[in-house]
């Protein structure tokens, strides 16, 4: 049987803050960050998937930095709530190109809530 090379791939990061539709950052929040890409998959809990999953919390000025972990290739990140900020989303996914050894700045990213009632 020959051996294959392993192959490892630098990683990226991400870095932005997240505001409200007015603009008012929000602080001390809690999100499922979600990076979807085609180009690769990756292995969780013995199944096949195109997104990594981290959770994030902004600070005390609605900022969150990621430093490294994401792949470097062009996807889309979403944010959705979780626990007492379960409605809040990014209203559709943003496209994004993470570069390896990078943090890449998102700037402001808005979040929307999706409560019932609220769509």
């Amino acid at each position: 049987v020959a051996l294959q090379p392993l192959v490892l791939h630098r990683s990226g990061g991400v870095e932005g803050r997240v505001v409200s539709a007015d603009g008012a950052p929000l602080v001390n929040t809690f999100f499922s960050f979600t990076f979807s890409t085609e180009a690769i998959t990756w292995r969780v809990r013995q199944e096949e998937t195109n997104q990594f999953r981290q959770n994030i919390a902004t600070d005390e000025n609605g900022g969150f930095t990621l430093l490294d972990g994401l792949p470097a290739y062009a996807g889309n990140l979403e944010l959705r709530g979780i626990g007492p900020f379960e409605g809040l989303r990014t209203d559709g996914p943003v496209a994004v190109e993470v570069m390896a050894g990078d943090v890449l700045g998102l700037g402001d990213i808005v979040v929307v809530n999706k409560t019932a009632g609220n769509e």
